[in-house]
């Protein structure tokens, strides 16, 4: 049997999308939209061809987002007859070189070369390019590949590591891990977090557990929180770098984990709606600049053997933010104090906006022990 190779590239630059989505042959440059449109008779007549794609389907497993893959299909000629095809259409923007040789006599066949880049993340990439024939039982056939387009590394848990309530005298553990599919030369170079309190450890993960995850290359992440933060909302990011392999030079790719909890006091603070105390946040939500905005907290506190509390020192982000704290003289209950605490925006204010990824700060330093400094959030949308 004689066999023919003729490689033809085909050029696909792939967007997320599943192959059998309605193509895009009005996109095509004029000399594919002419090979399309060309006056090749596909019509059956005399003995019949039969068309065969080797592995029509190619599972590429995973690629990185930006990489560029290629691979060759081998078409056939099985049928008695002579086989006519073009090209038709894909299922992206694409471009595609001439077909040198679009016929093939009985027992010949031809090669086609299809590349690509997976463009974003996507578990389930799939993309195809067509060609017509005069197979009469297969008048159009696909060129699929398919897989997963992966980031350089996944994180997990996603998002940020929320820690609850923290432990005022003890630790307080976190536990993760970070993992490529797509990479073997994924190499820790350094990790570190710019709270002293905060201390972790990356330990690689065994063959194992990175089977179970379908991984080539990763580490478990194990830290710890040690006690001695302010009260209210805690939040650090942990700062990973990584060595990677890039066209034969040596990179650094960073990755961040935030970690996330808040510490409560021997006292107990109760507020009006938008009050979150678990997360020591005021929400005002959205109101007028002019007219400004204020809360009352109520702060209890129990067996103060202390001064009355006072706050020594407030700093604000922004600095329009104001916080007073009194004692309730009228309050009287044996072992226990009630004070108010007012967070206001101030009327005549800058409109502001600061959302839960970026609300204003406000920390407040007392003189009382029982409770020492405090960190207090603020999200508000004033115009």
């Amino acid at each position: 049997m004689f066999q023919k190779q003729i490689i033809t590239v085909v050029h696909l630059l792939m967007l997320p999308a599943f192959f059998f989505i309605s193509g895009c042959q009005d996109d095509l440059p004029v000399k594919e939209q002419a090979e399309a449109k060309s006056d090749l008779d596909l019509k059956p007549s005399g003995l019949a061809p039969q068309v065969v794609i080797v592995d029509g389907i190619y599972d590429f497993g995973s690629m990185e987002v930006g990489q560029t893959l290629k691979h060759t299909f081998t078409i056939r000629n099985d049928g008695k007859g002579l086989l006519k095809m073009k090209y038709d259409r894909s299922t992206c923007k694409c471009t595609m070189a001439e077909l040198k040789n679009r016929e093939l006599a009985p027992g010949e066949s031809t090669t086609v070369e299809l590349e690509w880049v997976g463009k974003a993340v996507d578990p389930n990439f799939s993309q195809a390019a067509y060609l017509k024939t005069n197979d009469p039982k297969n008048e159009e056939i696909a060129l699929t590949i398919a897989g997963r387009v992966d980031s350089s590394y996944e994180i997990t848990p996603t998002g940020v590591w929320y820690l609850g309530e923290m432990d005022r005298d003890e630790p307080t553990e976190f536990s993760g891990k970070i993992s490529s599919r797509v990479r073997e030369d994924f190499n820790l170079k350094k990790v570190g977090c710019k709270n002293s309190l905060v201390s972790v450890q990356l330990t690689p993960m065994d063959k194992k557990q990175l089977e179970e995850d379908g991984a080539k290359k990763g580490y478990l992440i194990n830290g710890k929180v040690a006690p001695g933060s302010p009260l209210g909302v805690f939040s650090e990011k942990v700062e990973m770098e990584f060595l990677i392999n890039e066209k034969g030079k040596e990179e650094v790719r960073p990755a961040t984990i935030t970690v996330e909890g808040y510490y409560s006091g021997p006292f107990k603070l109760i507020g009006p709606p938008g009050w979150v105390s678990s997360k020591m946040t005021m929400n005002f939500s959205t109101f007028s600049a002019e007219k400004g905005k204020k809360a009352k907290i109520s702060m209890y506190v129990k067996d103060n053997k202390g001064p009355v509390i006072e706050i020594k020192e407030v700093v604000s982000t922004p600095d329009f933010l104001k916080v007073t704290l009194q004692k309730d003289e009228k309050f009287q209950e044996k072992g226990r104090e009630r004070y108010n605490l007012i967070i206001e925006v101030p009327p005549g204010a800058t409109p502001s906006q600061f959302y839960k990824g970026n609300p204003a700060t406000i920390k407040v330093v007392t003189n009382n022990p029982i409770v020492g400094t405090m960190n207090i959030r603020v999200q508000m949308v004033s115009f």
